[in-house]
């Protein structure tokens, strides 16, 4: 009676520290995408000043940004939904 109980108690802890490391590879993925969204925008803010009068760069800066938003919310959302189920 005990070893199927002890099989079920390590099955369980195997599978928590499975949903750990998926949780602590979408954390590092996260991080590298905004690190790569830093690096990205640098060129936009040194355009911005360069041209405040350009309608499509201001169009092009208003889409990437709405981009990051969506990006940072789905993250949001996601670590959220992670924390709720425990992880």
């Amino acid at each position: 009676m005990l070893v199927p109980l002890i099989a079920e108690s390590k099955r369980a802890a195997d599978n928590q520290g499975q949903i750990a490391q998926a949780f602590k590879s979408f954390f590092d993925k996260t991080v590298d995408m905004l690190m790569v969204i830093g690096d990205e925008l640098q060129p936009f803010q040194k355009h911005k000043s360069l041209f405040t009068n350009q309608d499509r760069l201001r169009q092009a800066l208003y889409d990437a940004y709405l981009e990051i938003i969506d990006f940072c919310t789905d993250a949001k959302n996601a670590f959220l939904k992670a924390k709720r189920r425990g992880v």
